[in-house]
């Protein structure tokens, strides 16, 4: 398992149902504004979860935000399945 913030865990939630619909990914604007904070912020924890390998980065832009296809820590393909447990304050 992969120990994630409250906020992590919710901009991968955003992040997995975008593309659970099958849409463009969210703008870091635009999950700001569903969270309550930052675009800054969203891209602090965004970066966090690239670091952890539960997302990528493809290409520049404001739309450039993926699944990862891989467990971190397995390497099994995680098929829109991450294992993360989510950090108690």
């Amino acid at each position: 398992m992969i120990d994630l913030t409250a906020r992590q865990s919710d901009v991968l939630r955003i992040i997995n149902l975008w593309s659970v619909l099958g849409i463009a990914p969210p703008t870091y604007a635009s999950m700001g504004r569903m969270l309550g904070v930052t675009k800054c912020t969203v891209w602090q924890h965004v970066d966090a979860l690239v670091r952890r390998g539960l997302v990528v980065r493809v290409g520049k832009g404001n739309r450039n935000i993926r699944l990862s296809d891989r467990c971190p820590t397995c390497g099994a393909e995680l098929n829109g399945n991450v294992p993360v447990t989510v950090e108690q304050p």
